[in-house]
């Protein structure tokens, strides 16, 4: 597992970090070529399988100067970034978004975020075969309110994406679970299970072998009792070797 940028209450950080899968957890801090992207927080960031690479495009830094670009970082030998140069788009939202692989159609979708102006409700992706192209997509149904600072996986079983909660930029925490489709131009749709509470910055996975998704943690706002912020660990969390990389909020 890979993280990079973040951060850690003072400043936004630029390095990697890995996580070994296999035997006992180990953290390690990984040396990298080329680049790096500036230092920067509320990103976003996929791996690509097909091109054994890690791909994050957007975030700020502590200064909230926002930033638009695309990085790739190259896993093979060593780890090496390069800008992407991309054409259309890019998402008018690159703060605090929320990005997934649609491996069926070889693209990273985009949804939401954040800019100068407030938060967005547009769907974009970015071609990973080819020339690097942002296209606005342009499905059918209602799409969901503004947000940022939400969750989103991909779905592939179903062909789609599914997006939990998140914060409109304003006063509203969102309580919903709506799924974008891919097939037939794309739709949305809100799904009809109770979602969990509302939240903000939550973590969220695809669990394939049991065909469901997994929420955890989180923050969200309670009049007249303020910020209620989930623990980060838990008792029989999993403990491994190496020194973990700084504390920091939302990395990728």
């Amino acid at each position: 597992m890979l993280v990079f940028g973040g951060f850690d209450g003072a400043t936004s950080r630029d390095e990697v970090w890995a996580l070994t899968l296999s035997g006992t957890p180990t953290w390690s801090l990984l040396a990298t070529a080329g680049g790096p992207p500036h230092t920067r927080d509320g990103h976003v960031a996929i791996y690509d399988p097909d091109g054994d690479r890690m791909i994050v495009y957007g975030g700020a830094d502590e200064q909230y100067t926002l930033y638009y670009d695309v990085w790739s970082l190259s896993l093979s030998g060593t780890p090496t970034w390069s800008p992407l140069t991309s054409s259309g788009g890019p998402p008018p939202g690159p703060f605090t978004a929320t990005a997934v692989r649609d491996g069926a159609r070889d693209r990273m979708v985009v949804f939401g975020g954040t800019y100068e102006y407030g938060s967005n409700a547009e769907a974009w992706s970015l071609s990973l075969t080819g020339p690097p192209i942002w296209t606005l997509l342009t499905p059918a149904g209602t799409p969901p309110e503004f947000r940022m600072a939400h969750a989103a996986v991909a779905d592939p079983s179903h062909d789609r994406m599914i997006v939990v909660s998140g914060f409109d930029g304003g006063f509203t925490y969102r309580k919903d679970v709506v799924a974008l489709s891919y097939a037939s131009g794309g739709a949305w749709s809100t799904l009809l299970e109770p979602p969990p509470d509302a939240r903000i910055r939550h973590s969220m996975i695809y669990d394939s072998n049991r065909d469901r998704i997994v929420v955890f943690g989180g923050e969200t706002f309670w009049p007249g009792v303020g910020r209620a912020v989930c623990p980060c660990r838990s008792p029989g969390s999993p403990t491994g070797s190496g020194s973990p990389p700084p504390a920091r909020r939302p990395a990728a």
